[in-house]
């Protein structure tokens, strides 16, 4: 893990869950009222990525579906499409926290195809933040969520949990930063986060 301070912003190295390379950034705007954390993952070399592998056995399966009947080769080709799909649409790039203290939380999903999905919880609604841990199989992963109570204007009766981070999925260091960070932004209402 290391850490670097480029123009205000504090970069700090972190393993994924999957054990890829991540960057965490933190960059405070204004007076530290506002804070943004991004989590990105790091580009990897072409022989190093799944696109890689995935063309190197598309080749092979050309190579043997060549030989064999139709069908073979139509599924192969309706596989290889799923397989880009998801690569192109699924994958997170990058998430975003923008911490705003009288305003709330704006969380953005930035994907691989240019897509994003943006979520916004305002600060009356945000109950408080938690790490949590759920078990996925065979391992324990960690996730920061926020607990929200519901608006007064909404019909909804009943508090909900959003997970951040899910796509780049850091380790419970680069969490704990997070939640540090979002701690130590409200001082006076410690007793609400």
């Amino acid at each position: 893990m290391m850490d670097i301070l480029f123009d205000g912003e504090k970069i700090s190295q972190h393993e994924s869950v999957n054990g890829h390379i991540i960057l965490l950034r933190k960059r405070t705007i204004g007076k530290s009222v506002c804070v943004e954390y991004t989590v990105q993952k790091e580009n990897l070399p072409l022989y190093k990525s799944g696109i890689f592998h995935l063309l190197s056995v598309s080749v092979l399966l050309l190579s043997v579906s060549a030989y064999a009947s139709s069908l073979l080769g139509i599924l192969f080709f309706a596989l290889l499409g799923l397989i880009l799909f998801y690569i192109l649409f699924w994958d997170v790039e990058k998430e975003v926290l923008l911490v705003t203290v009288p305003l709330g939380l704006q969380f953005t999903s930035f994907f691989k195809s240019g897509q994003q999905t943006t979520c916004y919880i305002p600060w009356h609604c945000v109950k408080d933040v938690y790490i949590i841990e759920t078990v996925s199989f065979h391992r324990v992963l960690y996730n920061l969520v926020v607990l929200t109570q519901p608006d007064q204007d909404s019909k909804q009766s009943s508090q909900k949990l959003i997970p951040l981070f899910q796509g780049t999925k850091p380790r419970i260091s680069c969490l704990e930063k997070i939640y540090q960070g979002i701690y130590d932004l409200f001082p006076e209402e410690n007793s609400k986060i």
